[in-house]
């Protein structure tokens, strides 16, 4: 989905579009707070916001979505992450979801600090 729907491209307007731009605020505000995390748990974070934005659009994440949704929705689904505010989640609670990040992306990439800064 990503940068071809927040440019205007096929899906732009879509839900998808939206939910590319609640993913990609998430690794915004992360870099604009100077937090140096690791890439994996941005990531992880940025899942889970885009599937509490897919929640509240009204989109029912099952078996036919991909195996980082479905995880990142079991964790929102665990922590009770749409009812309450500031539920700190360790890296064992977000494992299953860093697990099939890590099949998209590699294993060196999710080692990585999230150092960008495209605030700049």
């Amino acid at each position: 989905i990503g940068s071809s729907a927040i440019h205007g491209g096929h899906f732009s307007g879509t839900w998808q579009a939206k939910y590319a731009i609640v993913h990609e605020a998430v690794h915004a505000w992360l870099d604009s707070r100077g937090l140096k995390i690791l890439s994996i748990r941005s990531e992880c974070a940025a899942y889970i916001a885009g599937v509490i934005y897919l929640r509240f659009a009204g989109k029912k994440i099952d078996g036919g979505w991909s195996d980082e949704f479905v995880r990142a929705d079991e964790i929102i689904n665990k922590y009770k992450l749409t009812a309450k505010l500031g539920t700190h989640l360790s890296s064992e609670d977000i494992r299953p979801l860093a697990k099939a990040v890590k099949k998209i992306y590699g294993h060196r990439w999710a080692a990585r600090r999230w150092n960008y800064d495209g605030l700049d």
